[in-house]
């Protein structure tokens, strides 16, 4: 059983902890919150335009339930704030001492991998494999790595693989839109700066995405044993 544990100690004194289970059978993160969820958890409230899953009266976000915990907990935190954040895992154990929305930018990694959103369920070996306080570059890696991995096995199972990536774009694409739209949603629900500028950063990086072209040129010279005729 995958998990982590997101520890911030705020430089005003305050302190909260996050714990995050992955489901060994679903590898989905188990939900926290108890009892019903709040309005803006909803599915119908400001619903992602690509968003596949079916409409009931009473359903709900599976990325805003998993997330309603810290979105709560972060009411009234201003941008500018700072804290010194450990995340725990039975590997190891990183900590830095970073403004808010850093630390929140790797905690919503998980949470929007790998809580049962269809569009972003293709990121969830991400979330099982996470690396708090990724750079850019380790992320983009990661990401291509994680992405041919899941061409092999489509391939071994007799499905059309994609060697080229070209439908890579197309799935940060729709990525993306999740994650604008999600910000719109906790924009919404209250004013939560920090959350709202994490899900920018995702974003950020997200849009990067859609333009493999130059990151694979930037790590073509880190795979120069491989293109030897040897």
């Amino acid at each position: 059983m995958q998990n982590w544990k997101y520890i911030f100690n705020m430089d005003d004194g305050r302190r909260h902890e996050f714990d995050v289970t992955l489901d060994d059978k679903t590898m989905q993160v188990i939900p926290l919150l108890k009892g019903t969820p709040p309005d803006w958890t909803l599915l119908e409230f400001h619903k992602c335009d690509n968003c596949p899953l079916p409409y009931h009266k009473k359903s709900w976000c599976p990325i805003a339930v998993n997330v309603a915990l810290m979105v709560n907990g972060f009411d009234g935190v201003i941008n500018s704030s700072n804290a010194h954040v450990v995340v725990v895992n039975k590997e190891r154990t990183v900590s830095r001492h970073v403004p808010i929305a850093s630390g929140l930018y790797s905690l919503l990694g998980i949470y929007m991998a790998a809580s049962g959103c269809p569009v972003m369920s293709k990121l969830r070996p991400m979330a099982y494999y996470h690396l708090p306080f990724s750079t850019v570059e380790e992320t983009i890696y990661r990401v291509l790595t994680m992405y041919v991995t899941g061409q092999y096995f489509r391939d071994r199972k007799g499905l059309a693989p994609d060697w080229k990536m070209e439908e890579l774009r197309a799935m940060y694409g729709e990525i993306r839109t999740v994650n604008q739209c999600f910000a719109e949603r906790i924009r919404a629900a209250a004013e939560k700066d920090v959350v709202i500028n994490s899900l920018v950063s995702l974003d950020v990086f997200a849009m990067a995405m859609t333009d493999i072209t130059d990151h694979l040129g930037d790590m073509r010279k880190l795979f120069g044993s491989y293109l030897d005729n040897k």
